[in-house]
């Protein structure tokens, strides 16, 4: 459902995307960054609860998955990495400060191309280091509880955040933008970008003006949305909100805002902090270091076969593939890229046969769990679908031999999924005696006697029930398009 904003408004949205970065270990220290769902307060050390004494240590792969991110949208790079120490006092936060970077982040200066075409400029992509969680006692939020407890395995959990400039006028663009940045994180391996699990948490700036203005009136914050539902539904609320406080002739507060899920409204949180609150200054335990030539170069094995958001969806886009599962493709990437390897097991001959074979991974690789890491079962599947596409087996048939293959061990060829599909019965006869093939059929015809005669009276749609039943009996066996010539030849001749 589109939104629509009153006449004569317009919103102005940027977002600020926080993203945790697959690594082994932590931003600064050793403890595993494998955190999910463990008994809380298990996986912390000295250094990411910020004892005294104890210093930290940058993550080289954090390093190097910040840069691929960062050049992936098309940023500018620094050569020399500069840290710096973000200032403020809240609870999920152990040693009073976070590791970030300030004036000189990564990456600066680079640009999405939505799938509209249209172009978001990205500020900034800055590495830090993630926070604790706090979990409310009797509530999922502090007004309805009677204590908070601190979780800090999270605490120290390496991050980039995306800071995108204010380009953004509806909350489309910005579920858009955001949609681009997961599939980005995704495909690189730089994450899995598992909103749900908080590994892409999305925070909002917005406000609202009358078009042709060009300032800016005041914004709020909304923040930690974790869903592009919930994403669409807070700028569309807020964006609303904000134009009937200014109608009213009152004015917008600069606060910081939560989005409640079970009222689906915006709540103040907090008054906004000023970059003056936060008190920055250089990171004192970490010197400056100078990007080696050697991540360099990895960076660009990484990005050597990297498409774009933008790109995937206009190559799927010229195939005529609907829009509902384009935005399944860019929402999963490793469906894109099992596409791709089924492609390289055609060959040349993948161009004539695109959208069958992106139809037929839809229908039957994805819903039959082939789009795995392992590249074998892209070879497998891809052998199955040249039987198919050479009427070497029937559709039936076809998914039968799927089950298969996929038990099978290491990469499957033609011949060997021909000799399976011969083994099980599965290949379509190619010496079909005609003869003996319309008294099957007559008999067939001949056992539903009422069905017979209703279709003789006009009910023609009983075909395809005829049609059923003889293809059941021979079970793939025969040529379909022979079976449905020979039957409308019983049929109708009578």
């Amino acid at each position: 459902m589109s939104f629509n904003l009153p006449e004569g408004w317009e919103a102005v949205i940027g977002l600020e995307i926080h993203i945790q970065v697959k690594t082994s270990t932590k931003a600064f220290c050793s403890c595993s960054s494998d955190y999910f769902g463990k008994e809380p307060n298990t996986n912390v050390c000295p250094i990411c609860l910020g004892h005294p004494g104890t210093l930290p240590v940058p993550n080289v792969e954090h390093l190097r998955k910040a840069i691929a991110f960062a050049r992936a949208v098309g940023c500018s790079i620094r050569r020399t990495v500069k840290f710096d120490r973000k200032n403020y006092f809240y609870p999920d936060l152990p040693k009073g400060y976070q590791i970030t970077q300030y004036d000189e982040p990564i990456g600066y200066e680079g640009e999405i191309k939505l799938v509209s075409g249209k172009k978001i400029r990205v500020k900034r992509v800055h590495m830090e280091e993630d926070t604790g969680k706090i979990v409310y006692a009797g509530g999922d939020r502090m007004a309805d509880s009677d204590a908070a407890l601190i979780d800090y395995n999270r605490a120290g959990i390496p991050l980039i955040e995306v800071v995108s400039e204010a380009d953004m006028r509806t909350p489309e663009e910005a579920v858009w933008y955001a949609r681009q940045i997961q599939y980005t994180a995704r495909v690189l391996g730089v994450s899995d970008a598992d909103m749900e699990k908080g590994s892409m948490r999305v925070d909002v700036n917005v406000s609202v003006r009358k078009v042709g203005e060009s300032g800016f009136r005041t914004k709020t914050e909304i923040k930690n949305l974790n869903s592009f539902r919930s994403l669409r539904e807070a700028l569309e609320y807020e964006i609303k909100r904000q134009i009937d406080v200014w109608e009213s002739k009152e004015r917008v507060e600069n606060v910081t805002m939560l989005w409640d899920e079970k009222k689906r409204v915006t709540r103040p949180m907090r008054g906004k902090e000023g970059e003056a609150d936060y008190r920055y200054f250089p990171e004192p335990d970490i010197l400056r270091l100078d990007v080696p030539e050697e991540i360099m170069r990895s960076v660009g094995e990484i990005l050597s076969n990297f498409k774009s958001p933008f790109e995937v969806w206009n190559e799927f886009s010229k195939i005529g593939l609907a829009e509902k599962e384009r935005i399944f493709l860019i929402e999963n990437p490793e469906v894109v890229e099992f596409i791709h390897q089924v492609y390289e097991e055609f060959g040349d001959g993948f161009e004539k046969n695109r959208k069958k074979i992106v139809s037929a991974v839809l229908n039957y690789a994805v819903p039959k769990g082939f789009v795995a890491e392992s590249t074998h079962l892209a070879c497998s599947f891809a052998a199955a679908l040249k039987l198919w596409f050479s009427k070497k087996v029937e559709k039936e048939g076809f998914s039968k031999l799927l089950d298969l293959l996929k038990k099978e061990k290491g990469e499957v060829d033609v011949d060997r999924a021909e000799k399976i599909a011969t083994e099980k019965g599965l290949i379509i006869s190619s010496d079909v005696d005609e003869g003996e093939l319309i008294k099957e059929i007559e008999k067939i015809v001949n056992s539903f006697p009422d069905k017979l005669e209703a279709y003789k009276s006009g009910k023609k749609q009983l075909f395809g029930f005829f049609m059923g039943q003889v293809m059941q009996k021979f079970r793939g066996k025969v040529p379909g398009s022979e079976v449905q010539k020979l039957l409308r030849q019983v049929l109708d001749g009578r």
